[in-house]
């Protein structure tokens, strides 16, 4: 809460941004997992829990692991890994994905001013340079 706190303090509005992994996204590699492990993992329990925390602390969140989901089962492309794996880090669609979602979610919500639509191409991409704060606290729910 401190973090949260400094932000706000500083006039700036504090945003709660979770991520993905493939398996919480691609159904195929979920379902490998529990298979290696003879277990069926709970992929939404993460950001469930975040929810609660959020909700609880009055923090802004955005989770980007539906959003994922859905692109992912309608167009069956991968957000995650390079080549044919499909596992790992984002990928460019990954992280166009999260970059517009980001984007819109702020726009919604007064951020950052709305306008023209903006859109990520593959050169632009490489030019983004966001910036993630990862502060891990282990909240006591």
């Amino acid at each position: 809460m401190k973090f949260k706190d400094t932000v706000e303090g500083n006039g700036a509005k504090f945003v709660l941004v979770t991520l993905s992994n493939a398996e919480q996204v691609h159904p195929r590699i979920g379902e490998k997992l529990n298979a290696r492990y003879a277990v069926v993992f709970n992929y939404e329990k993460p950001d469930r829990m975040l929810e609660e925390f959020s909700n609880q602390k009055g923090i802004t969140l955005l989770m980007l692991m539906p959003e994922f989901r859905e692109y992912h089962l309608q167009t069956g492309k991968d957000l995650h890994g390079f080549g044919s794996s499909g596992v790992e880090h984002w990928n460019e669609g990954g992280h166009r994905l999260a970059a517009e979602e980001i984007l819109k979610f702020l726009q919604q919500r007064n951020l950052v001013p709305s306008g023209e639509k903006i859109s990520f191409s593959k050169t632009q991409d490489k030019r983004l340079n966001l910036k993630f704060n990862y502060i891990f606290h282990e909240p006591d729910l």
